[in-house]
């Protein structure tokens, strides 16, 4: 208990220095996608929130709640002090793994481990924030934690593996980049080699069919939402395969962050450590831990190999090993975005704990080098870089909506330009529908699909008044965008500025210019 107060403080103090989250994901849906699940507006509104409108609001519907019913500094405490439950899965792992004899010395090690997973770079960044990487990571590292036993030399029983398959299951079915873990620590289950084969396999599957009854259970109903809608379980995303004709056949993945040679792949970790822009573009961020995995595990491999290294690590360990080189790969493969390394980050201290080990370069029961170890880890960093605000708002967005724009009554609302500006519909009366006449999924494509007819409809058959919502900045793209469906905006009415306390405060950079809302007529 001492340990997670501890733990709970930290993470609370991380948040609060660090600032009221306004991240760029924040602002665009995480906050809208909760609460138009909430409010009901499946049929009201059309990709307000781009093309992440169509990402499964679950994991955002206690966030909408919080945001619209508790003050600011509450919200960031409690996402913070849940987000520290990661650093107690972390402590467990360690108790369970680490092979230091004397029970004192493995649990001030793992404390200190526990501690050093909450000072990472992706951690830092999130915490007391929206960003789910650092929230379904509990439920992952909670399945591992399942999995694990104290010098165990044998494979948990198969209602072990069910049990914490159906854990993992539903990390993925709340944020779906959660499945190269699941997929990596399911065939991590071969590690258990003290099994039979037959033994190795029946737990396999029990961990894999669990897993998927645990993302069915979270993501299934909304995969046949998306099925019966648009004719894609994942829509917009892989439409080349789907060819659902609400939008272009494309697969709208970003691919920017992935290795673009073989020696790129092989040396990518050294790669991001010199240019974090590789892996991400947040702004420059440093952290050691992986790095320090992957030089160090060579090192490991070379002395294994040269049988220099006669340590032979438990059937625990080696499941953590094995699931997290895995993990990887297929993070290699398939993102090479560096917040979804989050669950490696976090598990980073433990890992290099356990190939330091090994080595030898730290010995059991020297304290000191693994203070210094601690200290290396946890002090040479710098966080990715997230937008953050000021505490003094009284409310979480404090948007200021038009005075006039209560009069209006029914309205239907032009969503225009990239910024994301979908936090601010909340605010606006809720018997209004939102509209998105361009968006990050639709720039660049020429192709006229379902969607933009669906659109069209919606506008030629509205009623009450239409009006026109974009950032101050981009007002001239807006009119461009507004050209093709022979709306301007009223010569007659300026244009109202939608005031966010915010934006005085710290301001942020996806708005150089107030929101301004318009009311539009026809050409």
């Amino acid at each position: 208990m001492p340990a997670l107060s501890i733990y709970a403080v930290l993470s609370i103090t991380l948040a609060l220095w660090a600032g009221k989250d306004l991240n760029w994901d924040l602002l665009n849906y995480h906050y809208y996608n909760g609460w138009a699940f909430l409010r009901g507006r499946w049929g009201t509104d059309v990709a307000p929130a781009q093309l992440q409108t169509w990402f499964n609001p679950l994991l955002d519907v206690p966030l909408a709640w919080s945001i619209r019913h508790l003050p600011p500094l509450l919200v960031c405490m409690l996402y913070a002090a849940m987000q520290s439950l990661n650093a107690a899965c972390v402590r467990a792992l360690a108790m369970r793994t680490l092979p230091l004899r004397d029970s004192a010395s493995r649990d001030w090690a793992a404390f200190a481990i526990g501690l050093a997973s909450l000072t990472g770079a992706i951690y830092r960044a999130e915490v007391g924030g929206s960003m789910g990487d650092t929230l379904v990571s509990i439920l992952l590292l909670s399945s591992l934690v399942l999995l694990t036993r104290t010098g165990a030399q044998n494979s948990p029983p198969l209602s072990r593996w069910a049990t914490a398959g159906l854990v993992a299951g539903a990390a993925a079915g709340l944020k779906l980049t959660m499945i190269i873990y699941v997929l990596s620590f399911g065939v991590a289950t071969l590690a258990f080699d003290t099994q039979s084969r037959a033994h190795r396999l029946r737990a396999m599957l029990c961990f894999f069919g669990a897993a998927f009854a645990g993302w069915a259970l979270f993501d299934g109903f909304w995969r046949l939402a998306l099925w019966q809608s648009f004719g894609n379980p994942v829509f917009p995303l892989m439409n080349q395969i789907f060819h659902s004709p609400f939008a272009a056949p494309l697969p709208f993945s970003d691919t920017r962050f992935l290795p673009a040679a073989v020696w790129q792949a092989l040396l990518y970790p050294l790669i991001w450590l010199f240019d974090p822009h590789a892996v991400s573009d947040s702004g420059r961020f440093i952290d050691l831990r992986l790095p320090l995995c992957y030089a160090i595990g060579i090192a490991w491999l070379i002395a294994a190999v040269a049988r220099r290294n006669q340590h032979r690590f438990d059937v625990s360990t080696r499941f953590l090993l094995c699931g997290s080189l895995l993990s990887y790969v297929l993070w290699l493969g398939l993102f090479g975005i560096y917040r979804y390394l989050a669950v490696l980050e976090l598990l980073g201290p433990l890992l290099l704990a356990h190939l330091l080990l090994s080595l030898g370069w730290i010995r059991s029961g020297q304290r000191a080098s693994v203070v210094a170890f601690f200290a290396i880890v946890c002090l040479a960093v710098l966080p990715i870089v997230q937008t953050r605000g000021s505490w003094r708002d009284e409310s979480y967005f404090d948007a200021n909506t038009p005075p006039a724009s209560r009069d209006i009554g029914d309205a239907t609302v032009l969503l225009g330009g990239q910024a994301p500006i979908s936090f601010v519909l909340p605010e606006l009366p809720e018997n209004w529908r939102f509209l998105r006449i361009a968006s990050n999924f639709q720039i660049g494509t020429t192709t006229h699909t379902e969607l933009d007819k669906r659109i069209a409809e919606k506008i030629e058959h509205s009623t009450g008044a239409l009006l026109g919502l974009a950032s101050g900045s981009e007002l001239t793209q807006f009119d461009q965008e507004l050209g093709r469906l022979r709306l301007v905006r009223d010569p007659a009415r300026p244009c109202d500025p939608i005031a966010m306390a915010a934006m005085r405060t710290r301001p942020i950079p996806a708005f150089t210019q107030p929101l301004m809302l318009c009311r539009l007529v026809q050409r």
